[in-house]
This record gives structure tokens, C-alpha cells and sequence, in this order.
């Protein structure tokens, strides 16, 4: 018995679609599983290139262990600034970084904007996740929120906080599977009374991971005065914790970071870094300035809690400056608190990243 070609074709056809099919049965009974991630703190800092007086538009990551600066390139071409590393690795060892980003030509500082919004990539590699256009983009450096879902908190050009995720948090898969993440950012509210007489403007944000932190957001904050007559005027920049409810949507409770005894009134705080010393007290590293001046010093104190266990609470008394002349970036320190980089430089041509050492601020050892 002979088969006719047309014959052999159909029987191929129909063991395609019935190969087809069995393949489909198969993946169903045994669905692809998710990836994993490992909580692991980062190590490298995102620097804005004005501080680093370089202008071909690459994002630099300084590494807090040596101090030394790199550029790490974006697949896609695009600009990612303001941006902040994940603080954990996924199961090819690589980490996310998410931020600022814009769709520009790289000629600079006069370079053009087709679009901008937030964006997350692969780090190293700079291979594009997914992004979002948006009218509120970060001003400063955002924070990942803790767990391992890629959800990030920033202060906007407004002054406000917002969040934004990149991903359901994994209570909302379970209970929808189908579940995105948001469209757009969302605003964060205030279920405790804010600071001052009225709105507040925040700036640089920093969400410490150690645990007697109890979760609290470090952030700069300027509070709404009330003066003479009426009239409402901003104080000058000081740090503030802020702590969030479950969600991480609603700011719960709030209080100043650096108690204000033997602070000078015409001065300004940013920058908050909070991270354990060698002998395992906390730290916060900061920046102040004093009116007039036009660099930043490089301040650090050490960090008790009050007895209630409110909150957080570093003596300005207590504080050291460790190095003057420096730029307003976010001072970083190595994984054994024994050093803290900063960005140091009358001006961005003259800057260089300078590392400090916090023996001053450790108790002998006995």
C-alpha cells in the first residue's frame, strides 16, 4: 500500500498539532515557576554626573567598599538618573536598579527630552525591564521598599512622597493572579499631623534596612512657619524619620532625627545615611551648610532611641564633621561602617570622591 503525497503531508500536519498539543497539556501540569531573589544590601551608589563635572549622559555607580566610580552603560541608549540599586539579587545574581528615566539625545547638559517617567534595568547590564511615562518623576534618589517586591518611594519636584510599584505586592497576586503593577504613582498620605503649621516639602529620602530602625523612612524636610501677621515661610532643611503603616501608603508617626541642641538656626541638613559602625551602634551620616557658604560639610553621629522607642534620635551635640568642601550627594558607607564616601570639591570640576573614617566616632576597644 502506497501513500500519495498529499497523504504524507496531512499525516505530518496532524502530528505537529498533536505533538503541539501534548507540549500545551504538559507546560500546564507543570507551569513555569517564578524567579527567586535573595535579600543581599548593595553596595554601589548612584551619582549624579554634575557632581562628577562629566556630561556624556552615562550613569556613574560609586562602590561603597573601594570608592572607585564606573560607568555603566543602558542597553536602550536612554538616561537613568537619580537612581538606586535593589536591595536584593534575583536567580542570576543580578540586582535591578530603578529611577528617573528619560528617552534624551546624550549631548550634555543641553541635551533634549522625548519623554521622561520612571524606569527599572538589569544591574550590571542595563537591559530594560519596564518603564512608565509620568508627569511626577523623582527629584533625589528614591528607596526600594523593604521585602523583595520591586516597589520604590520618592520625593517629587513638589515636595511630596509618592509610590510607585513595578509589581504587585504578593498578597494581591495570591488574591489575583492576574494582578499589575501601578499605572501611575501614587500619592502617599498622612494619617499623623505633619510638621510645622501646614504642608510640608520633602527632599532626599533613606530607608535603612537594619532593624532597630523599625522600618522608618529617613528623609530632609522643610516645615511650613507660621511669622508675624500671618505670613508662612519654609524652615530650613532638617532630618526627620517618618514611619509607615503596613501598606507603606500612609505616613503613621514622624520626628526630628537630629535633635536640635547646639545647632545653629542658619543652617541646613540633607543627605541622611544610616548604617551600623564597627562596633555596632548606628550612625547617621549627613550634610549641612551654613548661610553663605557654598560647600557641604560632612557630618556623623551616632543614633539612640528615646525610651518609649518612638523613634530614632542623634544629638547634634554628639555630631563630628569629618571632612568639609563637599558636594549635597548622599554619602555612602562600606558594609563594615568603617568608611564613609563623599563626593568632596569647592565646585564640580575640582570634585573627587573622598573616603572618611569613622574611628572618631567608635568606642575604643577594650
Amino acid at each position: 500500500m502506497s501513500f500519495s503525497f498529499s497523504s504524507l503531508i496531512r499525516l505530518l500536519v496532524l502530528l505537529a498539532v498533536g505533538t503541539t498539543m501534548v507540549a500545551l497539556g504538559v507546560s500546564r501540569l507543570d507551569p513555569p515557576r517564578p524567579g527567586w531573589r535573595v535579600r543581599r544590601p548593595a553596595s554601589h551608589v548612584n551619582v549624579n554626573e554634575y557632581y562628577l563635572d562629566v556630561a556624556d549622559r552615562t550613569p556613574r555607580w560609586l562602590d561603597a567598599e573601594t570608592g572607585q566610580v564606573a560607568a555603566y552603560p543602558l542597553e536602550d541608549g536612554s538616561v537613568l538618573e537619580s537612581a538606586t540599586c535593589s536591595p536584593w539579587v534575583d536567580e542570576n545574581g543580578q540586582r535591578q536598579v530603578a529611577g528617573r528615566w528619560a528617552s534624551r539625545t546624550k549631548d550634555g547638559p543641553m541635551s533634549m527630552s522625548n519623554d521622561f517617567g520612571l524606569a527599572r534595568y538589569t544591574f550590571p547590564g542595563g537591559k530594560l525591564v519596564d518603564q512608565v511615562s509620568t508627569d511626577i518623576v523623582p527629584a533625589g534618589v528614591p528607596c526600594w521598599y523593604p521585602g523583595m517586591t520591586a516597589r520604590i518611594l520618592f520625593a517629587a519636584g513638589d515636595g511630596l512622597l509618592y509610590h510607585f510599584a513595578f509589581e504587585p505586592e504578593p498578597w494581591v497576586k495570591a488574591s489575583d493572579p492576574e494582578a499589575k503593577g501601578d499605572l501611575k504613582p501614587r500619592l502617599m498620605s498622612w494619617k499623623c499631623s505633619s510638621p510645622g503649621a501646614g504642608s510640608v516639602f520633602i527632599g532626599d529620602l533613606s530607608w535603612p534596612e537594619d532593624p532597630r530602625l523599625g522600618g522608618c523612612v529617613v528623609v530632609s524636610l522643610r516645615e511650613k512657619k507660621l511669622g508675624r501677621e500671618g505670613a508662612q515661610s519654609f524652615s530650613r532643611t532638617q532630618i526627620w524619620w517618618l514611619k509607615l503603616n503596613f501598606a507603606g501608603t500612609e505616613v503613621v508617626d514622624c520626628g526630628r532625627l537630629i535633635s536640635p541642641d547646639g545647632l545653629p538656626e542658619d543652617q541646613d541638613e540633607r543627605s541622611p545615611t544610616v548604617s551600623a559602625l564597627p562596633d555596632g551602634r548606628l550612625a547617621v551620616a549627613y550634610l549641612t551648610q551654613r548661610s553663605g557658604s557654598k560647600t557641604w560639610v560632612l557630618r556623623a553621629a551616632p543614633i539612640s532611641f528615646d525610651s518609649d522607642r518612638r523613634g530614632p534620635r542623634a544629638h547634634a551635640s554628639e555630631s563630628l564633621p569629618l571632612g568639609d568642601r563637599c558636594q549635597p550627594a548622599h554619602p555612602s558607607l562600606s558594609s563594615d561602617g568603617r568608611w564613609i564616601n563623599a563626593i568632596s570639591g569647592q565646585c564640580p570640576s575640582e570634585s573627587r570622591v573622598t573616603r572618611f573614617s569613622t574611628s572618631k566616632l567608635t568606642r575604643p576597644s577594650i
